[in-house]
């Protein structure tokens, strides 16, 4: 599912999964600065920058020429 899972290691019963794409995910890397962005790459030739903080995508980038195949965030 293009979609992951924010949970809580405390607190069971407080989840809930955020949908970030349309199509399945390729890859995905979270951001070395502690600022709970999520970068994720899927078969849709979307990248995108999700808040894991607010659960919006904050910026997205679209090329229908090819897929993304891997990511780095710095």
């Amino acid at each position: 599912s293009p979609s992951y899972y924010k949970g809580n290691s405390l607190d069971s019963k407080h989840c809930e999964f955020v949908r970030i794409h349309q199509k399945p995910l390729r890859d995905a890397a979270f951001s070395c600065r502690g600022d709970g962005l999520l970068l994720t790459a899927a078969m849709d030739k979307t990248v995108r920058v999700t808040s894991m903080l607010s659960n919006t995508v904050v910026q997205r980038y679209a090329n229908q020429d090819c897929l993304p195949l891997c990511l780095d965030y710095y």
